[in-house]
């Protein structure tokens, strides 16, 4: 932790044990530079190897600094809050984000369902 610059502060708790939607944002987050040739090839695979390894939300410090700055900070849906006063390796904790993927996962139920009844039909009117 002694490595911050200047200004940085450290994670509330770097004890924390990390949870999947801080390394699944980070996880974008990498590969956003990477596919914008902001990050090398060999800095984007040593980052994600140092992410998935990572037990603690202080292991995550050091991958949060190696990202250039634009993506240091967690991007959020339109619309929603972001605190921009988060710690190396804290992740923004937007509701809206959480929000969306239930009336996403409705749709995609129905639409399955929706299909599997014209394929049935298909086939019981062909059977016919």
């Amino acid at each position: 932790m002694s490595q911050l610059p200047i200004g940085s502060r450290p994670p509330r708790d770097p004890q924390r044990p990390v949870a999947d939607t801080q390394r699944d944002d980070l996880t974008q987050r990498l590969n956003t530079a990477y596919e914008r040739g902001d990050l090398s090839l060999e800095d984007y695979q040593g980052l994600l190897a140092q992410l998935f390894e990572a037990h603690t939300t202080g292991d995550l410090v050091p991958v949060v600094q190696a990202l250039p700055a634009q993506y240091r900070v967690p991007s959020a849906p339109q619309g929603a809050e972001v605190d921009t006063n988060l710690a190396p390796g804290e992740v923004n904790q937007s509701r809206k984000r959480a929000d969306l993927s239930l009336p996403m996962a409705k749709v995609g139920i129905g639409i399955a369902a929706v299909l599997a009844i014209i394929v049935v039909a298909i086939v019981i009117g062909i059977a016919l």
